[in-house]
C-alpha cells in the first residue's frame, strides 16, 4: 500500500468535500477563489451548488457578483435579480446591481433604483454614492458627481473609486497635480487598484506625456493582470496611431478573456483604426448583445455602418447614440453626416445649423455646415463655413481640400485647381489633396494631368496600393492597357487582397475574352480570406455577367452571408437574388434569418418587409414596418412604407393614417400628399376628401396640405379651371416649388402651355437657389424628347446646384442621347455624389456600354439589377449591355425574366423582341 504526503491528504479532502451534494461546500470553495479573484473558477463552483439547490439565494448573489467580476453583465444582471427575487436581502446586493448597471452603460437606470437610496452600513454606502457618482459623470453632471463622491468620502475615506472619481474631476478642471494627489493617496489605501492605477496612466496621457503613459498602463497590467488594464493600454495605443502594438494587446485579451465584452470592443476599435469596418461590426455587435445603450459601442457600430455605406443602420445608431447623450456633440455631427449620405439634404441642413449654433468654435462642426449647405446648392455659405473652419484648422489638409473643391463647384476652376495644388505641395505627410486632385482630373478624363498629380502621391504613398490603382484608371482612360494592367497588379502586389484592383483587372480580363482568368482572380483572394465579403460579392456579379447558372450564383451569396452573419449588405444580396428571380419563398426565409441574426438593424427590418409585400405578407409587412418606424422614431420614410403596406391590405383609412404621420415629421409638400390624395380618389370619397382639406385650411391657414389636397381633388373630378384657381391662389400665399409645378401642370393641361411656362419661367427667376421647377421642366422635354432643350433646363439646374446628383444623372442621359461628349463626365460626377444609387449606376453603366468600356458598364448595371430587383428598365438595360458585349446567355437569362412580366408592358415587349432575335 503506497501512503500519502499531507499535502495530497489535504488535496484529497478538498476533493472530496467538493464532491459531496453539499452546496456549502461548494459555496465555501467559490469564496476561497473569489478571495484569490479566480472568478472564473468560482463560476463553475457556483453553477455546481446551484444545480444540487437552483434555489439557494446566496449562490445566486456570489454568481452575479463573480461574472460581474469577469466581465459577463448579462450573467451578472440575471443572476443578481434572480437572489433579490430569492430573499437576498444583503444591502452588497444593491451594490453589485449599481456597478453592473454602470458597466452595462445604463446610467439612467441606474440612477432611477439608486440614486436616493440610503444603506445602513456605511462602507457600502460609500460603494454605492461612488457608483452614482460614476453614472453622474456619463451625464455630464460634474457638480452632481462630485457632491456623490464627496458623500462617499465622507462615509468611507478608504474608498477607492471615490477618490478617482474626485481625481477626474479635478483633471477635467485642468488641475493635473490636485488629480494626482488623489489618485496617490487612492493607491496608498490600495495599491493594486486598477482603476486607480489606470487613471494614473490617463493623467500621464492627458498632460501629452505619451510614453510616461504607456509605462503606467503596462505597470497597471503587470499589476493587475485584468482586461480593464489592458482595454485602457490599448485606447491609448490607438490615440498614439500605434496599431501593431495595439493589435497585440487586443491578441493578448484574446488570449486571456476571449469573450469578455470589453475584448470585443477593444477588437472592434482596432479593427476600425485598420478599416475592416466588417470584422469592426461583427466585433461591436457582441457587444451590444448585452449593453445595446453603451454609447461608445453605439458609435463605433454607427461608423463601421456608414464606412460600410449602410446609411440607414447608421442612421439608427447615432440617433440612439443622440437620445441617450443629448449632449454629445459628435453624435449629433455623424447623424447629420449620415443624413448628408442618405440624399436627405434639408434634414441635414438643419441639423448641421443647430449644432454650429451649439458648437460655435468647433471646425468639425463648421465643417460639416459647409458640406451641408454645399449638397444644398448653396455654394457661397458653404464657402463661408469652410473658410471658418479653416480659421479654425488652419494647417489642417482636409478642410483646406474641402475648401478648394467648394472652389471648383462654385465654378472658379482655376483658383480651386491652385488651392488644391498648393495644399499637395505644402503638406508633406497628408495626401487628401492629392487624392482630391487625381480624382479630379480622373473625373474630367484629363488623364495626362492626373498622372502628372499622381506623382505626388506616389512620393508621399508609394506602398499604397490605392495610387497604383489610381495611375492604372489613368492609363485606362489612355487605352494604354498593358500599362494599366502593370498599375494594378503592382497594387495587388502590395495587398494581395485588394479588391478595386483584383475588379479593374478582371475587367481586363473580361475585356481580352479571358473569363477563367477573371475569376481566378476572386478566387485567389477567397484561398487568403475565405470569407471576404467583397470579393464574394465581386465574384456573383461576375458569374452572373458570365452566364453562370443561377445556383452557382447563389451559393457565393449564400457563402457570403455565413462569413460574414453581422452584414446587412452581404444578407439583402442574397433575398434581391432570390426576388429576381421570382422566387419570393426563399427571398422571404432569407429576410426572415436575417432578422433573426440581426433583430435590431434598420436596415434589414426594412428588408424583410419589402420581402413580406412582394410575397403578398401584408399583415406581417405592417408589423414589421410599424417596428421600424418605432426603431426610427424621427424619420418618415417608414411611415411612407406602412402605408404601402396598409393599401396592400386594402386599408386605405389606415394608410392615410400613416403617411398624416409622415407628414408631421416632414411637412414640406411633395409625394405624401399626392399619395393622400390618391387614395381619397380611388376610394370614390370625394365629398369627404374636400370637406377634409377645407377643415385642414381653416385650421391651420399656415400648412399648404390643404391647397394641396384641395387641387388634387378637383383634378381628379376633372374640374380643372377650379383646380388652376385653387393652385395658383395656394402659390401666391405659400410660394412653394411643388405648388408652382403642380400649377404648371393643371394650366398645361387646360391648353394654356405659353401662360403656363409664362408662370414657371417667372419663378424661376424669382427664386435663383431653386432646381426643382427646372428639374420638372427638364423632365416634361425629355418626355417629349425635346432633348436640346432639355439639356439647356439641366444645365441651368446643375448651375445652381453644382453637386446635385439627380441633375448631374439627368443631364448625363440627356447628353447622351445628344451623343455630347461630356455625358459620362456627368454620369460619373453623379456616381461619384451618390454611391450605391441603382438608377444613376444605371445610367453610367449604360453611357460606359455604348461607349465601348463594356467590362466597367456591365459591372455597374449588374450591381444596379442586384440591387433593384423589381426595376424592370435597369434589368432591360443590363440585357442589352449584355448582348453588346456579345454575352448571349447571360442576356437570355434576364431576358426570360422579363418576358414574364404584362404583355402590356412596354419592357416586356421589348425584352420579348430583343429575347427572339438571340
Amino acid at each position: 500500500m503506497r501512503t500519502l504526503s499531507a499535502a495530497s491528504l489535504a488535496l484529497a479532502i478538498l476533493l472530496a468535500a467538493c464532491g459531496r451534494d453539499d452546496p456549502q461546500a461548494l459555496l465555501a470553495s467559490a469564496k476561497q477563489y473569489m478571495a484569490k479573484r479566480d472568478f472564473a473558477a468560482s463560476v463553475i463552483q457556483l453553477k455546481n451548488a446551484l444545480q444540487k439547490d437552483p434555489q439557494h439565494a446566496e449562490a445566486r448573489y456570489l454568481l452575479g457578483l463573480a461574472s460581474l467580476e469577469a466581465g459577463d453583465l448579462v450573467t451578472a444582471e440575471v443572476e443578481l435579480a434572480k437572489a433579490r427575487e430569492l430573499g437576498y436581502r444583503g444591502e452588497e446586493l444593491d451594490v453589485a446591481l449599481a456597478r453592473t448597471l454602470l458597466a452595462k452603460g445604463q446610467p439612467e437606470k441606474l440612477l432611477a433604483q439608486f440614486g436616493t437610496a440610503k444603506l445602513s452600513s456605511p462602507k457600502l454606502q460609500a460603494e454605492l454614492r461612488s457608483a452614482v457618482g460614476a453614472a453622474l459623470l456619463t451625464q455630464n453632471r460634474p457638480s452632481d458627481a462630485k457632491t456623490a463622491f464627496q458623500e462617499a468620502v465622507a462615509l468611507d475615506s478608504s474608498n477607492v473609486a471615490a477618490n478617482v472619481g474626485l481625481a477626474r474631476l479635478a483633471a477635467a478642471e485642468r488641475d493635473f497635480g490636485g488629480a494626482m494627489k488623489r489618485v496617490d493617496a487612492a493607491l496608498a489605501i490600495m495599491p493594486a487598484s486598477a482603476q486607480a492605477l489606470i487613471f494614473k496612466a490617463d493623467l500621464f496621457a492627458a498632460q501629452g506625456e505619451s510614453e510616461a503613459a504607456e509605462k503606467a498602463y503596462r505597470e497597471a497590467v503587470a499589476a493587475t493582470g485584468g482586461v480593464p488594464a489592458r482595454l485602457a493600454l490599448v485606447v491609448h495605443l490607438l490615440r498614439n496611431r500605434s496599431l501593431d502594438k495595439a493589435a497585440t494587446e487586443v491578441a493578448a485579451l484574446e488570449g486571456v478573456a476571449p469573450k469578455d465584452l470589453r475584448t470585443y470592443y477593444a477588437k472592434a476599435m482596432v479593427l476600425g483604426e485598420r478599416r475592416d469596418y466588417a470584422g469592426a461590426r461583427s466585433a461591436i455587435q457582441q457587444v451590444l448583445k448585452v449593453a445595446p445603450d453603451h454609447v461608445p459601442s453605439v458609435m463605433i457600430a454607427g461608423l463601421a455602418a456608414l464606412q460600410l455605406r449602410n446609411y440607414a443602420e447608421a442612421e439608427s445608431h447615432f440617433r440612439k447614440a443622440v437620445q441617450l447623450a443629448p449632449e454629445a456633440t459628435g453624435a449629433k455631427r455623424l447623424l447629420a453626416m449620415t443624413h448628408l449620405r442618405m440624399g436627405q439634404t434639408t434634414l441635414a441642413l438643419a441639423e448641421a445649423k443647430e449644432l454650429v449654433g451649439v458648437a460655435v468654435n468647433d471646425p468639425e462642426a463648421a465643417a460639416l455646415a459647409g458640406e451641408a449647405y454645399l449638397a444644398a446648392g448653396d455654394v457661397a455659405s458653404a464657402a463661408r463655413q469652410y473658410e471658418k473652419a479653416k480659421s479654425l484648422l488652419p494647417d489642417n489638409a482636409i478642410v483646406q481640400t474641402r475648401l478648394a473643391l467648394v472652389r471648383l463647384a462654385a465654378g472658379e476652376g482655376e483658383r480651386g485647381l491652385k488651392e488644391l495644388e498648393s495644399t499637395a505641395a505644402t503638406q508633406s505627410q497628408d495626401y487628401q489633396a492629392d487624392l482630391a486632385l487625381v480624382s479630379t482630373y480622373l473625373r474630367e478624363r484629363q488623364a495626362d494631368k492626373a498622372l502628372k498629380a499622381l506623382q505626388g502621391l506616389e512620393k508621399k504613398q508609394p506602398s499604397n496600393p490605392l495610387t497604383h490603382n489610381l495611375r492604372g484608371l489613368a492609363l485606362l482612360f489612355k487605352r494604354d492597357y498593358a500599362g494599366a494592367r502593370a498599375s494594378f497588379e503592382r497594387a495587388l502586389a502590395l495587398n494581395p487582397v485588394y479588391i478595386p484592383a483584383v475588379t479593374n483587372l478582371a475587367q481586363l480580363d473580361l475585356r481580352d475574352k479571358q473569363p477563367e482568368t477573371a475569376k481566378k482572380r476572386y478566387a485567389a483572394v477567397l484561398q487568403k480570406e475565405p470569407n471576404n465579403e467583397e470579393a464574394l460579392s465581386g465574384l456573383a456579379v461576375l458569374m452572373r455577367i458570365t452566364g453562370a447558372p443561377k445556383e452557382e450564383v447563389e451559393k457565393l451569396l449564400a457563402k457570403a452571408v455565413a462569413g460574414n452573419p453581422s452584414s446587412p449588405a452581404a444578407r439583402s444580396a442574397l433575398v434581391n437574388f432570390h426576388l429576381r428571380n421570382r422566387d419570393t419563398a426563399k427571398a422571404l426565409a432569407a429576410a426572415q434569418e436575417a432578422q433573426v441574426v440581426l433583430p435590431n438593424n434598420a436596415t434589414v427590418t426594412e428588408l424583410l418587409g419589402s420581402t413580406q409585400l412582394a410575397a403578398g405578407e401584408t399583415n406581417q409587412a405592417i408589423a414589421t414596418f410599424t417596428r421600424l418606424a418605432q426603431m426610427a422614431p424621427n424619420s418618415p420614410q417608414p411611415l411612407l412604407q406602412l402605408a404601402r403596406a396598409h393599401l396592400a391590405a386594402k386599408q386605405p383609412d389606415e394608410a392615410i393614417k400613416s403617411l398624416r404621420g409622415a407628414l408631421a415629421l416632414r411637412p414640406e409638400l411633395g409625394v405624401v400628399e399626392r399619395d393622400i390624395t390618391a387614395i381619397y380618389v380611388a376610394t370614390g370619397r370625394f365629398d369627404e376628401a374636400l370637406a377634409e382639406a377645407r377643415t385642414l385650411k381653416k385650421e391651420q391657414p399656415e400648412n399648404p396640405l390643404g391647397y394641396a389636397l384641395e387641387g388634387e381633388i378637383y383634378i381628379a373630378q376633372k374640374k380643372l379651371d377650379v383646380a388652376e384657381r385653387s393652385y395658383r391662389g395656394a402659390l401666391k400665399k405659400f410660394d412653394l416649388p411643388a405648388l408652382a409645378i403642380r400649377a404648371h401642370t393643371v394650366m398645361n393641361a387646360t391648353g394654356k402651355r405659353d401662360e403656363a411656362d409664362a408662370l414657371a419661367q417667372s419663378w424661376i427667376v424669382a427664386h435663383p437657389k431653386d432646381v426643382a421647377v427646372l428639374i420638372y421642366l427638364g423632365q416634361r422635354d425629355l418626355t417629349e424628347k425635346r432633348y436640346a432643350s432639355a439639356e439647356k433646363r439641366y444645365e441651368s439646374a446643375l448651375e445652381r446646384a453644382p453637386d446635385n446628383p439627380v441633375v448631374l444623372n439627368n443631364l448625363a442621359w440627356v447628353a447622351n442621347e445628344l451623343k455630347h461628349a461630356k455625358a459620362l463626365e456627368y454620369a460619373e460626377r453623379a456616381n461619384e455624389l451618390a454611391p450605391e444609387h441603382p438608377e444613376i449606376m444605371d445610367t453610367l453603366g449604360s453611357i460606359l456600354s455604348e461607349r465601348g468600356e463594356n467590362e466597367r458598364g456591365l459591372q455597374l448595371l449588374g450591381r444596379a439589377a442586384e440591387m433593384a430587383p423589381n426595376a424592370a428598365q435597369i434589368r432591360l438595360n443590363f440585357a442589352k449591355a449584355l448582348v453588346k458585349a456579345g454575352r448571349k446567355d447571360a442576356a437570355r437569362k434576364e431576358l426570360e425574366v422579363l418576358t414574364k412580366l404584362d404583355s402590356k408592358l412596354p419592357v416586356q415587349q421589348e425584352a420579348a423582341a430583343l429575347l427572339a432575335a438571340l
